[in-house]
């Protein structure tokens, strides 16, 4: 039985190093991809945005790499055109951050005030 756990515990461990070795080359491609497509400037506009807001940055890594592979050739995103899409970005995820309270009101008509008045002099009497 212990055996069984180790062979277990061994191939987990496999899989895992496996894995972490597949993301490792992954970020690797992306990081790649990312220094084509990317001025100087960007790049440091990039890194100073991933210190910042790591889920943002993600995001325009992403859209990034997207845009990189629908316009090929050699153009080099510009750390504006950079900022525009940073904006972009901000625009569309604002709505999300928003915290929206609504309060219901019930409409009282006059024959409800009497009835509150009445029962306001019986409390003080």
């Amino acid at each position: 039985i212990k055996q069984k756990s180790f062979v277990d515990m061994d191939k987990q461990l496999a899989a895992q190093k496996k894995q972490a070795e597949q993301q490792k080359e992954m970020e690797e491609r992306k990081q790649i991809a990312l220094a084509t497509l990317l001025s100087p400037e960007a790049k440091v506009r990039l890194a100073n945005i991933s210190l910042v807001k790591p889920e943002k940055a993600k995001m325009l890594e992403n859209m990034l790499i997207q845009n990189g592979a629908k316009l090929g050739g050699g153009a080099k995103i510009s750390e504006s055109q950079l900022i525009e899409m940073l904006e972009k970005i901000s625009e569309a995820s604002e709505g999300k951050n928003l915290i929206k309270i609504s309060h219901k009101y019930k409409n009282i008509d006059e024959d409800d005030d009497d009835d509150l008045a009445g029962l306001q002099e019986k409390q003080f009497c």
